[in-house]
Protein backbone atom coordinates (compact mmCIF):
# COMPACT_ATOMS: atom_id res chain seq x y z
CA UNK A 1 0.00 0.00 0.00
CA UNK A 2 1.42 3.14 -1.12
CA UNK A 3 1.55 5.46 2.25
CA UNK A 4 2.10 9.04 0.33
CA UNK A 5 -0.16 11.46 1.51
CA UNK A 6 -2.49 13.46 -1.25
CA UNK A 7 -3.85 16.25 -1.10
CA UNK A 8 -6.70 16.99 -3.83
CA UNK A 9 -7.86 20.67 -4.43
CA UNK A 10 -11.20 20.85 -3.92
CA UNK A 11 -13.36 23.87 -4.69
CA UNK A 12 -13.59 24.57 -0.94
CA UNK A 13 -9.62 24.65 -0.99
CA UNK A 14 -9.83 26.79 -4.19
CA UNK A 15 -12.32 29.44 -1.89
CA UNK A 16 -9.88 29.21 0.71
CA UNK A 17 -6.65 29.99 -1.35
CA UNK A 18 -8.87 32.97 -3.19
CA UNK A 19 -9.48 34.44 0.96
CA UNK A 20 -6.26 34.24 1.51
CA UNK A 21 -4.85 36.03 -1.32
CA UNK A 22 -7.76 38.32 -0.63
CA UNK A 23 -5.84 38.92 3.07
CA UNK A 24 -2.59 39.58 1.81
CA UNK A 25 -3.47 41.72 -1.07
CA UNK A 26 -5.78 44.17 1.69
CA UNK A 27 -4.33 43.12 4.24
CA UNK A 28 -7.43 41.97 5.91
CA UNK A 29 -7.37 40.03 8.91
CA UNK A 30 -9.89 37.20 8.28
CA UNK A 31 -11.51 34.35 10.02
CA UNK A 32 -12.31 31.38 7.87
CA UNK A 33 -14.55 28.90 10.00
CA UNK A 34 -16.69 25.82 9.85
CA UNK A 35 -17.66 22.47 10.90
CA UNK A 36 -15.26 20.63 12.77
CA UNK A 37 -13.54 17.80 10.03
CA UNK A 38 -14.30 19.71 6.49
CA UNK A 39 -10.85 20.33 5.93
CA UNK A 40 -9.56 23.88 7.84
CA UNK A 41 -6.80 22.93 8.99
CA UNK A 42 -5.53 20.87 6.63
CA UNK A 43 -6.31 23.46 3.91
CA UNK A 44 -4.19 25.83 6.03
CA UNK A 45 -1.08 23.80 5.45
CA UNK A 46 -1.18 22.90 2.53
CA UNK A 47 -1.64 26.35 1.31
CA UNK A 48 1.46 27.14 3.11
CA UNK A 49 3.31 24.12 2.67
CA UNK A 50 4.06 24.55 6.52
CA UNK A 51 4.63 20.24 6.80
CA UNK A 52 7.30 20.95 4.51
CA UNK A 53 8.70 24.53 6.02
CA UNK A 54 8.12 23.05 9.69
CA UNK A 55 11.23 20.48 8.72
CA UNK A 56 13.35 23.52 7.14
CA UNK A 57 13.39 25.54 9.84
CA UNK A 58 13.45 22.99 12.84
CA UNK A 59 17.14 22.65 13.57
CA UNK A 60 18.80 20.92 16.21
CA UNK A 61 22.45 22.71 15.96
CA UNK A 62 23.16 26.13 14.95
CA UNK A 63 25.93 25.14 12.33
CA UNK A 64 23.36 23.43 10.71
CA UNK A 65 21.23 26.50 9.45
CA UNK A 66 20.42 26.83 6.28
CA UNK A 67 22.69 24.07 5.47
CA UNK A 68 20.32 21.54 4.61
CA UNK A 69 17.34 24.04 3.44
CA UNK A 70 15.45 23.52 -0.17
CA UNK A 71 15.57 26.63 -2.45
CA UNK A 72 11.79 26.17 -2.24
CA UNK A 73 12.61 28.11 1.09
CA UNK A 74 13.15 31.33 -0.23
CA UNK A 75 9.44 31.33 -1.58
CA UNK A 76 7.83 30.40 1.92
CA UNK A 77 5.75 33.50 2.82
CA UNK A 78 3.25 32.18 5.25
CA UNK A 79 3.56 31.03 8.86
CA UNK A 80 1.22 28.72 9.98
CA UNK A 81 0.24 28.83 14.11
CA UNK A 82 -1.99 26.18 16.33
CA UNK A 83 -3.33 28.96 19.02
CA UNK A 84 -2.79 27.31 22.13
CA UNK A 85 -4.82 28.49 25.61
CA UNK A 86 -1.85 30.68 26.88
CA UNK A 87 -1.49 34.50 27.35
CA UNK A 88 -1.28 37.09 24.34
CA UNK A 89 2.51 37.45 24.91
CA UNK A 90 3.44 34.21 25.07
CA UNK A 91 1.71 33.36 21.73
CA UNK A 92 3.17 36.89 20.01
CA UNK A 93 6.71 35.84 21.12
CA UNK A 94 5.96 32.30 19.70
CA UNK A 95 4.97 34.03 16.32
CA UNK A 96 7.72 36.01 16.55
CA UNK A 97 10.18 32.90 16.68
CA UNK A 98 8.96 31.02 13.98
CA UNK A 99 8.86 34.47 12.10
CA UNK A 100 12.97 34.93 13.21
CA UNK A 101 13.45 30.94 12.58
CA UNK A 102 12.37 31.65 8.75
CA UNK A 103 14.28 34.48 8.22
CA UNK A 104 17.58 33.00 9.55
CA UNK A 105 16.94 29.73 7.61
CA UNK A 106 16.43 31.91 4.28
CA UNK A 107 19.47 34.19 4.79
CA UNK A 108 21.80 31.24 5.70
CA UNK A 109 20.43 29.74 2.89
CA UNK A 110 21.48 32.39 0.74
CA UNK A 111 24.84 32.76 2.01
CA UNK A 112 25.83 29.34 2.16
CA UNK A 113 24.00 27.81 -0.82
CA UNK A 114 24.17 30.71 -3.32
CA UNK A 115 27.18 33.21 -2.00
CA UNK A 116 25.03 35.54 -1.47
CA UNK A 117 26.54 38.73 1.26
CA UNK A 118 25.32 38.13 4.31
CA UNK A 119 22.13 40.58 5.51
CA UNK A 120 20.33 41.11 8.94
CA UNK A 121 17.21 41.87 9.45
CA UNK A 122 15.51 42.73 12.83
CA UNK A 123 11.79 42.49 11.51
CA UNK A 124 11.15 38.80 11.66
CA UNK A 125 8.36 39.50 9.36
CA UNK A 126 10.25 41.04 6.30
CA UNK A 127 9.28 38.29 4.47
CA UNK A 128 6.12 37.31 5.93
CA UNK A 129 2.86 37.93 3.69
CA UNK A 130 0.23 35.97 5.63
CA UNK A 131 0.22 34.63 8.83
CA UNK A 132 -2.69 31.89 9.86
CA UNK A 133 -3.75 31.38 13.35
CA UNK A 134 -5.56 27.45 13.73
CA UNK A 135 -7.98 27.28 16.54
CA UNK A 136 -8.66 31.33 16.75
CA UNK A 137 -11.62 30.27 18.73
CA UNK A 138 -9.51 29.57 21.81
CA UNK A 139 -8.36 33.25 21.60
CA UNK A 140 -9.41 36.11 23.82
CA UNK A 141 -9.84 40.08 22.29
CA UNK A 142 -6.08 40.60 24.07
CA UNK A 143 -4.65 37.67 21.65
CA UNK A 144 -6.34 39.23 18.71
CA UNK A 145 -4.79 42.80 19.53
CA UNK A 146 -1.58 41.56 19.82
CA UNK A 147 -2.20 39.97 16.53
CA UNK A 148 -3.44 42.88 14.89
CA UNK A 149 -0.09 44.62 16.38
CA UNK A 150 1.94 41.77 14.34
Amino acid sequence: MNKTPYFIETKEYKRFVEFCQACIKYKYIGICYGLPGVGKTLSAKQYSNWNWVEKQIDYKKSEEIGMNADKKILEAKTIFYTAPAIRATKMTNEIDMIGGKMGMVKSMYRVLQLGAEEKYSTNVYEEIDLIIIDEIDRLKVQHLEQLRDI
